[in-house]
């Protein structure tokens, strides 16, 4: 009798610990998730760890298939990216490059150069767009 009370307590707590550990996974998920817009400018296949490896200015992004998330399809994402080119991806988990842990790259889509740069980039881009047209107009008012 003391035996199956037990098992019943030992199976429920083991219930307990899986469903709450998938609860977890479920939330470091999504507390974890961003959109980021970046510049490859190289991208490698990692056959150590059977990932890939996309290099841009800031920050080192991985693709890898992973079970908690449910994603198997990370050579189709690789397939998307091209270095040299401007993508709007949506990553997850955090980077800590000391452990070889970067965020990983869950969709990506092609984007505009300009999309992806940063805001201050992008003002100092429009503001010698704007000199360059002073210039012209300067330029065909002495002809």
């Amino acid at each position: 009798m003391k035996i199956k009370i037990w098992l019943s307590r030992i199976r429920n707590i083991f219930i307990g610990v899986v469903l709450g550990g998938l609860v977890l996974i479920i939330l470091w998920n999504v507390i974890t998730s961003q959109e980021v817009n970046f510049i490859c400018n190289k991208i490698e296949r990692d056959s150590a760890y059977s990932r890939w490896l996309v290099y841009s200015d800031n920050e080192i992004f991985e693709i890898s298939n992973q079970w908690s998330q449910l994603r198997f399809n990370g050579r189709k994402v690789a397939q998307k990216i091209a270095a040299g080119r401007a993508y709007c991806a949506r990553v997850q988990n955090v980077s800590l490059p000391l452990f070889n842990w970067y965020r990983n790259i869950m969709d990506v889509r092609s984007v505009d150069v300009m999309q992806a740069l940063p805001t201050e980039a992008q003002q100092l881009i429009d503001s010698l767009r704007f000199e360059l047209e002073k210039v012209k107009v300067q330029k065909d008012s002495l002809n």
